[in-house]
This record gives C-alpha cells, structure tokens and sequence, in this order.
C-alpha cells in the first residue's frame, strides 16, 4: 500500500514547521502545540508569561467549559490549551482565521490582550467570558468581523475600560459586554 500525502497539506505543514524553527531561532519557546479545528495553535514564552497564537486557514474549534464546583465535567471538551491558562497574558489570533471558538479564553483570568486579525469573521458566544484581566481588545484596521456572538466578552470587569467595535459588525449578542463594569467607552468605528 502507498502512503500519498496531498500537496496542500504537506505544503501547509512545511510552513508551519518552517514558522515554528523561525520563532525559536528568534528566542520564543514553544511550550505546547496543537489543533484546533482547522487551525493550528501555538504556545510561547516561559513561566507565567505565555502567548498562545492561533493560524491557518479557517475556523477555530468550538468548546464546552461547563464547570461544577470547579470541576471540569468530563463529558465535555475543553480547549486544549486550557490546563496552562493560568500563564496565558496574550492570545493573538492570525491572518487566516476566520472563526474564534465558543469558549475558547473563558475564565482566562490572567489574559490582558487579544488581537484579532481581519479575516476573524465571527466571535462566538463566551469566547472571551470573564477574562477579568482583560485590558485590551485590539481588532485590525481592516476588520472583517461580522458577529460578536453572546457573552463573548460578559464579565471582563476589572481593566477592560474602551473598546472600539469595527465598522463592519453586523451583529452584537446579547450580553456580548455584560458585567464590564469598567468599560466606559464603547465606540463603534465609521465605516
């Protein structure tokens, strides 16, 4: 039996692999790596100073974080990333993706930045829920985001004061930025 590898696919892993040596060559470790959906996920830095990065092309994996007491239920998927979420203090999302997860960053409590690139089109519902660390919210000039699903932001409630909301949002959940009691300026920017 032959093993074929389809182009594309060894081509986009050669790729990542190629941007993985580059990073490191430049003084970022990789702590952890993985998918998500159709995208990949990296984690870099040391200690409690993480960034988790999150490439390629499409949608990122929606997730459960249901909790009793604390305790995650089994049943239900996590982030992947979500055993070191104590140490994340950024989340940049790239060029390419189209599609945060639900629940992805919740109950990130140390997370201070998001950057979001300008092929994200949809932030889905709790994504970001009770980052309560959150002090920026840093979407790209040429934003496509179209959706910023329910709760997608509720409870970041300690730093996150302003947040300018692209010109190309249709559509804003309900309690999308519930419970920011430090938010007082929401702009929304012309188009």
């Amino acid at each position: 039996m032959r093993l074929m590898i389809k182009p594309l696919y060894f081509l986009y892993f050669a790729l990542v692999s190629i941007a993985l040596f580059v990073g490191k060559a430049a003084g970022a470790q990789t702590i952890a790596e993985g998918m998500t959906g159709d995208c990949v996920w990296t984690l870099t830095g040391s200690g409690s100073n993480l960034t988790l990065t999150v490439r390629g092309e499409g949608e990122m994996a929606n997730y459960v974080s249901y909790r009793s007491n604390g305790v995650e239920i089994k049943d239900l998927p996590s982030p992947p990333w979500w055993s070191l979420k104590d140490s994340i203090k950024v989340v940049d999302i790239e060029e390419g993706v189209t599609h945060v997860g639900s629940c992805a960053f919740k109950d990130f409590t140390r997370l201070e930045s998001v950057k979001i690139s300008s092929s994200v089109v949809t932030i889905a519902n709790e994504a970001f829920l009770s980052c309560t660390s959150l002090t920026g919210i840093d979407f790209s000039a040429s934003s496509s985001l179209e959706v910023i699903g329910e709760s997608a932001f509720s409870g970041c409630s300690t730093k996150l004061a302003s947040v300018t909301i692209p010109a190309s949002v249709i559509a804003i959940g309900e309690s999308a930025f519930s419970g920011c009691k430090n938010l007082s300026e929401l702009t929304f920017a012309a188009p």
